[in-house]
């Protein structure tokens, strides 16, 4: 997975399996999106759904050590 130029990514594993991917946005907002082949059914989080492949910083940003942008 290619990032775009100003985006940084960071691959998430679960149980030794790729499952998606954290990403800084421009500007410093958060995001992860599953990969589209992973549909175990066991989410990275409840509330963040894998029926909903990507989730935004409001959802991502209490994970993260980082302050807000």
């Amino acid at each position: 997975m290619k990032a775009k130029p100003g985006v940084e990514k960071l691959a998430v594993y679960l149980n030794d399996c790729r499952i998606g991917a954290l990403a800084r946005l421009k500007g410093g907002k958060l995001q992860f999106a599953y990969d589209e082949g992973y549909h175990s059914g066991i989410p990275l989080s409840y509330s963040m759904p894998i029926a909903d492949r990507i989730h935004g910083d409001a959802t991502v940003r209490p994970f993260s050590l980082e302050p807000p942008p």
